[in-house]
């Protein structure tokens, strides 16, 4: 039993290093990134930041839906077959808001250096959140 809560911890913090690699790792990581020296940062437009926005929501809903599973699979076999599903589901996310992976990992990318982008995002993901909130 011991053994397998170790297992499924271990592949729990890999579905979610793999998670934050496609997701991006967000506010936390802007605000570390402010003291980093300041370089070319892309700009991009607001329907990308938009569509950004949209696709951590839904990344973040796929995560919380499949966390559970992992960690009650039954072997290493299982939780990861269950990690494969819900990155080909965070896949599907970003390419349905209509950014290419390549896309999603640019912005990604960005936001530890770029405080604006992460404003950006966060000011979309806003009015989502507060319409969760009120059903």
């Amino acid at each position: 039993m011991f053994h397998k809560r170790n297992l499924i911890s271990a592949l729990f913090a890999a579905f979610m290093t793999a998670t934050l690699a496609i997701a991006g790792a967000g506010p936390a990581a802007a605000q570390q990134g402010q003291g980093q020296a300041q370089g070319q940062s892309p700009s991009f437009t607001d329907g990308e930041v938009e569509s950004f926005a949209n696709a951590v929501q839904a990344i973040q809903e796929i995560r919380s839906q499949y966390q559970p599973q992992i960690q009650n699979a039954e072997n290493k076999q299982e939780a990861t077959a269950v990690q494969k599903k819900a990155q080909k589901e965070m896949i599907g996310a970003i390419q349905d808001e209509g950014l290419s992976i390549k896309k999603y990992t640019q912005i990604s990318r960005a936001i530890p250096n770029n405080p604006q982008l992460v404003k950006r995002i966060q000011e979309h993901m806003q009015p989502a959140q507060q319409q969760q909130q009120s059903q």
